[in-house]
C-alpha cells in the first residue's frame, strides 16, 4: 500500500510539471506505467487471498482476511479514483 501511494505521487508530481511535459518514449514513464500495473497486479492478488480467507472456519484468519481486503483494495480505488479525475479534467 505504501508504494502505490509512492507511485501515485510521483506521477502526480511527474505530470504537474508544466515546463518539462512527461513524453511517452521517456524511460522514467515507461518505469511508472510498469509500476502501476506491478502493483495492481499484486493487489488484485492480495484482494483474491483475501476473498479465500474469508471462507475460512476460523474468526481470526478472518479477521485477517477483511483487514488483508480492505488494504489490499484501496490502491484500486485509489488509482481507479486518479483515472477517473484526469479523465474529467480532459
Amino acid at each position: 500500500m505504501v508504494f502505490s501511494l509512492v507511485v501515485m505521487g510521483f506521477a502526480m508530481v511527474l505530470g504537474s510539471n508544466p515546463n518539462a511535459p512527461l513524453q511517452a518514449d521517456d524511460p522514467i514513464a515507461m518505469l511508472l506505467g510498469c509500476s502501476i500495473f506491478i502493483v495492481i497486479g499484486l493487489a488484485t492478488v492480495g484482494c483474491i487471498l483475501g476473498v479465500i480467507g474469508l471462507f475460512t472456519e476460523t474468526s481470526k484468519k478472518r479477521t485477517f482476511a477483511i483487514v488483508g481486503l480492505l488494504l489490499n483494495g484501496l490502491p484500486i480505488v485509489g488509482f481507479g479514483l486518479c483515472i477517473l479525475v484526469g479523465l474529467a479534467i480532459s
